[in-house]
């Protein structure tokens, strides 16, 4: 009798840049995926990430990653960052492409036409489809796919690039609608090597990560979210039900994110902002030339950070893909 054979899911490779504290490997480390290497040019991500994860190559400088021997001779599947976003955020000078920090988003399209790695993950404040910002965010799509194109043809809701060099599909995501409570919205662009634009489309258009949040009655939802942090208080205002969104500097005045605890105000706890981005609670629980990180510190990389939440989502959306790309080739050539 004839055994029907199974497919095992290949793991794929990545490599992280912009990696503040570095969402994309504590998201994707349960598909079994290898990190190639990471890169960040600031202070106080470089030593979480030398710290957390020594075994994996570190790289200083995004700008200069083409010059670096070992880099030339890495090879990933998977190529993701998420560029600083002040040059575009509203709590940060929106200069856009004026600004240096934005042309991180361009050297990171040279980047793929350079090692051309079959997925990219891309992720930036959602204010990058403001009227001031139409254009350069039009660059950095064109930048990827080769392709020009134009401000008219941007649908904040999310679109799809068929391009000559990869072909992507962008979307905006609220953080609150994968588990975490936290009004965070970010644009993803997820990308794939070629022309055919029905991969990205696969992977980011799939209404099913919401099904489960449309189903809970506001109680639930408010007990979930309690179980976590409690009533927030949000720039003079309370909520029973989610924070603003996180940023590097939500620790000022009106923008800040306070929680109501015991008839008094004081602001997030380390775990508790950890929490809000789907990191474990002891993940910055360490020392570093023989201190605890500052609270500052911690609370400005986590406002910086990816939710974990998401990028799980992402990852898994790829390899369910890459899994059906790979049964179809499998079967072409009759191995199965």
């Amino acid at each position: 009798m004839n055994k029907k054979k199974t497919l095992t899911p290949t793991p794929l490779s990545y490599f992280s840049a912009c990696s503040g504290m570095e969402a994309a490997t504590v998201a994707w480390e349960h598909l079994g995926w290898k990190c190639e290497g990471l890169c960040d040019f600031a202070s106080f991500p470089q030593k979480v990430l030398k710290h957390l994860y020594p075994e994996v190559p570190f790289y200083s400088n995004m700008l200069n990653l083409l010059d670096n021997e070992e880099f030339k001779k890495t090879n990933f599947d998977v190529f993701v960052a998420g560029t600083p976003c002040q040059a575009w955020s509203n709590s940060g000078l929106r200069k856009g492409m004026d600004d240096l920090r934005a042309q991180l988003a361009i050297k990171y399209g040279t980047i793929l036409d350079a090692k051309s790695p079959k997925y990219n993950v891309w992720e930036n404040v959602d204010s990058v489809f403001d009227k001031k910002h139409k254009e350069g965010l039009c660059n950095i799509i064109s930048s990827f796919t080769g392709v020009d194109f134009r401000p008219d043809q941007i649908n904040r809701g999310g679109g799809v690039v068929q391009g000559t060099k990869r072909s992507i599909a962008y979307r905006v995501f609220d953080s609150q609608y994968f588990g975490v409570p936290q009004r965070r919205k970010r644009v993803y662009i997820v990308g794939y090597r070629g022309t055919d634009w029905r991969v990205p489309a696969a992977i980011l258009f799939d209404e099913g990560c919401f099904k489960k949040f449309k189903k809970e009655t506001i109680k639930e939802r408010d007990e979930r979210t309690k179980s976590i942090l409690g009533q927030i208080r949000i720039a003079g205002t309370i909520t029973k039900s989610y924070s603003k969104t996180l940023t590097d500097g939500f620790g000022k005045e009106s923008t800040s994110n306070y929680w109501v605890d015991k008839g008094g105000i004081r602001e997030f706890t380390e775990k508790e902002l950890l929490r809000l981005q789907g990191f474990p609670d002891d993940y910055l629980d360490f020392n570093i030339n023989g201190k605890k990180p500052s609270y500052s510190n911690v609370k400005g990389i986590i406002g910086n950070s990816m939710t974990v939440n998401v990028m799980r989502w992402i990852g898994e959306r790829i390899q369910i893909v890459e899994d059906i790309l790979n049964s179809q080739e499998i079967l072409k050539s009759k191995k199965i």
